[in-house]
């Protein structure tokens, strides 16, 4: 006879066996099939939401297949029974194409000069350290990308991939061409150039103690460089430059114009007594016999420049 403490034990080692067996025959019912989630975002990666089916345990009652879990479009999960005695449970889920702004975005350069023909970086696109196929995973157009300022690259997501994002560089003007000395004085020289395409004004430069400073800026294409010293040579060059609202975009220095202001009255000059010219001190063509006059004095008795001397 067993005493109560074992009838006890026997009871419970039966009822074990028992839920053993009725789960083991358990049959899975849609109705006890469920999944994490319904909706994710595409991430390069297979995604495979965490499947529940009521009272069992996966691996053991039950085992669990994905298909089309990798790329934008809908997901499907199959949840089998262990020993193939029911019908296969389906679930679904919806993975969404990924803004492409959450790819990393390079362009191959971000700054370029006007050359008159369209500029057009190239692009390499990445996501999750991947890099993606243009034309498969995204397009890319351009905007405002000729004439001197800020243009545009726009990247569109496809595929696996939705959305747009803008990427931007900056076309410089081009170098300023034909510097020349229009008008000079004693005191002055007026600078003029060839216009350039995009520049909204053009800053002038003078070599001064070693270094160049600014002289000045205009809108137009000539410029009056003043309070200069008489007879002496000067040294200008002019870049251009393309106001943007929050940036300013320059072009190259145009080459470096030498020039000579003129004489003025008092200015010490020579002259020969039979010439009729006035010259340099080291004028070759008055070494001797030479006689050191003032500009004005000069003038004032018919004397004109010696074409080596002066231009």
């Amino acid at each position: 006879m067993l005493n109560r403490s074992a009838k006890q034990g026997v009871v419970i080692l039966l009822l074990a066996f028992c839920f053993t067996l009725a789960i083991s025959a358990y049959n899975i019912s849609d109705k006890d099939v469920s999944i994490d989630f319904d909706t994710a975002i595409y991430t390069g990666r297979a995604i495979c939401p965490e499947v529940n089916v009521r009272y069992l345990i996966e691996g053991k009652n039950y085992f669990v297949t994905y298909t089309n879990n990798v790329n934008a479009g809908r997901a499907v999960i199959m949840v089998d029974d262990v020993n193939d005695s029911c019908p296969t449970v389906y679930r679904y889920f919806d993975i969404l194409p990924c803004n492409i702004s959450n790819a990393g975005i390079k362009l191959s350069y971000t700054e370029a000069t006007f050359s008159g023909k369209s500029k057009k970086p190239s692009v390499t696109v990445t996501f999750n350290g991947k890099e993606l196929k243009e034309g498969r995973d995204y397009t890319v157009s351009y905007k405002n990308n000729k004439k001197p300022g800020k243009a545009q690259v726009i990247v569109k997501g496809k595929g696996n991939f939705c959305g747009e994002a803008v990427k931007y560089f900056y076309i410089k003007p081009e170098k300023v061409k034909s510097l020349k000395a229009k008008k000079k004085t004693s005191d002055t020289v007026t600078l003029t150039w060839s216009r350039v395409t995009g520049a909204t004004e053009y800053r002038v430069y003078r070599y001064v103690n070693g270094k160049w400073k600014l002289a000045g800026s205009t809108e137009k294409t000539q410029f009056t460089v003043k309070k200069l010293s008489s007879d002496k040579e000067y040294k200008f060059r002019v870049r251009a430059v393309c106001k943007l609202k929050s940036k300013k975009l320059y072009g190259k220095y145009s080459k470096v114009l030498r020039v000579r202001t003129r004489l003025s009255g008092n200015d010490k000059i020579y002259i020969s007594p039979k010439g009729s010219k006035y010259h340099r001190k080291n004028c070759s063509y008055i070494k001797t016999n030479k006689k050191k006059v003032t500009y004005s004095y000069a003038k004032s008795k018919g004397y004109t420049a010696c074409t080596r001397c002066f231009d």
